[in-house]
């Protein structure tokens, strides 16, 4: 019996040993997989925003304070590599990418800004073995840039309206980068993804909150985004829920998002609030005569009723 126990755990150390060497030994690496692709298109996307801006910032020489202030800007433009047409459309390939960012962002950083250098000096540096295979391990040593994507030339729209008939503007995507993106207002938005109930109770409470701001610096507007894509990078703070955001002055690219939303069952009062805790400071002040000339205990009456 000892001889079958010593043998027993002999087979059990072997299998062991083989676990270990199965789980040591290097994956392969897939120069076509989700994650290597991304990790190129990210390179190729940063190499049309943020490395020709460094490399300029290089070539006109660097001091330390330099140095310093070109990693802060890569820092800060880094984050927005994935927001691009070329991954933002492919789901896959967009959620590989911020992956890479969320795990890797500040080696992504530091590669990019070596890759810069030796750009600024006419050194030979291949970036996508850099970054893609030695530091991310997505792709295998020799991989050439994944193929971008054709350039989406046209995304899914409602006719814009000849007239705008309620309190709130009716977005349509053909429209959106105008009425919401370039200019300085804060625009607070209502999308919704279908005519349900939620829309039915939320919709009225969000026109009447419009009427009351309508003379105001603060635009509203309601985005139906079954039958509108909004534009990269903007549509990443859309999905299929119903959200209320708020789209600052020129610092589109941080919203704010109404997190409950209870269903819909929300009153004039908690919009308000949201909106109030949210604008710019220059809006402020015109939010706080607003409450001196309505009565605001009024605004928390909840208007909503099962349906």
């Amino acid at each position: 019996s000892m001889g079958l126990v010593a043998k027993h755990a002999r087979s059990v150390c072997v299998l062991v040993i083989l676990c270990m060497l199965i789980e040591s030994s290097p994956k392969k690496l897939k120069e076509g997989s989700s994650k290597c692709k991304a990790c190129t298109f990210l390179i190729m996307n940063l190499n049309e925003s943020s490395v020709p801006v460094a490399v300029k910032m290089l070539e006109q020489g660097t001091t330390p304070l330099g140095a310093a202030k070109i990693e802060e800007m890569l820092q800060e433009k880094v984050p927005e590599g994935c927001n691009f047409a070329s991954t933002f459309y492919q789901p896959k390939i967009y959620a590989a990418c911020e992956q890479i960012l969320n795990d890797y962002e500040d080696d992504v950083v530091g590669s990019i800004f070596k890759w810069a250098k030796n750009i600024a000096k006419n050194i030979p540096f291949n970036i996508v073995d850099h970054l893609c295979h030695g530091v991310v391990g997505v792709c295998p040593q020799g991989t050439k840039p994944a193929e971008l994507p054709p350039p989406k030339t046209s995304l899914m729209s409602e006719h814009a309206p000849s007239i705008q008939k309620g309190p709130a503007l009716y977005i349509v995507a053909a429209e959106f980068m105008k009425l919401v993106v370039d200019n300085d207002f804060d625009v607070v938005t209502y999308v919704y993804p279908e005519h349900d109930d939620v829309y039915k109770r939320l919709h009225p409470t969000f026109e009447e909150v419009a009427t009351l701001l309508k003379d105001g610096p603060i635009k509203m507007g309601v985005l139906w985004t079954q039958r509108n894509e909004v534009p990269a990078p903007y549509g990443r703070f859309l999905n299929e829920a119903h959200s209320i955001i708020l789209w600052r002055g020129r610092d589109k690219l941080k919203p704010s998002m109404m997190r409950k939303l209870h269903g819909g069952k929300i009153t004039k009062y908690d919009l308000v609030d949201f909106i109030y805790q949210s604008c710019g400071e220059s809006n402020h002040e015109w939010m706080a005569q607003l409450a001196r000339k309505i009565d605001v205990e009024k605004l928390k009456e909840d208007p909503h009723e099962e349906l």
